[in-house]
């Protein structure tokens, strides 16, 4: 056996922790991509209904709306890991050092329902496909867990939308996928469904996207991921 096998055996291990933890990383990209890409459509939709203006012609069907596009990529870049801001506030010392001195109490966060899926979204995010994003829906899903969640907005252009969601799910760069059936048609989620059952990520319907029926769902995922272990 000759130097350059044994270094290769020493490598492959490093390798394989490198190309893991990349993916992981470059997962926090994703979002940005995917708003990117809508705000990238709005922009050429507003251009194109300018140019039907001047000229007198037929306005293009779909509904512009840049600055939602526009503030979605901006929530998207401060959900950056390094644009968070994590230090926790202290409080400051009474001016009289001989009053009593406030103390503080530290409180448990409640435990989550969701253990697992709370695991499991710290490594990749969970997607929710269908409709506008109503995050009032959300307010059950613990504040931590809830920054890691992607909600696709169909609405305007289905496959512009879900852009590049069926790589995503091949490479394992997403935990978990909900989605809303009612609200995006088969062919876009035929695809996402195939490539779910293959890379053996959760995959499941939550209807309309209703409160109960997403927290079903999150039951189902939470099920599904401690099967999986």
């Amino acid at each position: 056996m000759d130097d350059s096998t044994v270094l290769e055996e020493l490598l492959d291990p490093l390798r394989a922790e490198f190309h893991a933890r990349r993916t992981r990383a470059l997962g926090r990209t994703d979002a940005i991509v995917e708003a990117l890409d809508r705000y990238t459509y709005q922009v050429e939709l507003d251009v194109a209904r300018q140019l039907a203006a001047a000229h007198g012609l037929k306005q293009p069907l779909d509904r512009t709306d840049t600055r939602k596009a526009a503030q979605e990529l901006l929530n998207a870049v401060q959900r950056l890991p390094e644009l968070t801001d994590n230090t926790t506030p202290t409080l400051t010392p009474p001016a009289n050092t001989d009053a009593p001195r406030k103390v503080e109490t530290r409180t448990e966060s409640p435990k989550s329902p969701w253990p697992v899926l709370e695991k499991a979204v710290a490594q990749a995010p969970l997607i929710i496909v269908g409709g506008a994003p109503h995050l009032e829906r959300l307010r059950q899903i613990p504040a931590d867990m809830l920054r890691t969640i992607e909600w696709i907005d169909t609405r305007q252009k289905g496959t512009h939308a879900i852009g590049n969601l069926e790589r995503r799910i091949r490479e394992h760069r997403i935990s978990a996928l909900v989605l809303l059936e009612s609200l995006v048609q088969h062919r876009h989620t035929d695809p996402l469904v195939s490539a779910a059952r293959l890379a053996a990520v959760p995959c499941v319907y939550a209807g309309k996207g209703g409160t109960l029926a997403i927290t079903n769902a999150l039951k189902e995922i939470e099920k599904a991921l401690g099967q999986l272990k």
